[in-house]
């Protein structure tokens, strides 16, 4: 009894899960279709500014 009731809570965890992730909304995107907007400050030239 122990080992049936055991697996019916696995397959409830295992579909809670299912639930939890299932209904977000996707953070993919369309790559070519789409493009990421990039901050301006990540497209410059690094440079060492400790030691001159």
């Amino acid at each position: 009894m122990k080992k049936q009731l055991a697996r019916v809570m696995a397959m409830l965890r295992g579909l809670l899960i299912v639930a939890k992730y299932g209904f977000r909304k996707p953070i993919t995107i369309r790559y070519p279709e789409e493009r990421r907007k990039l901050p301006i400050v990540s497209r410059g030239r690094h440079f060492l500014t400790k030691w001159p």
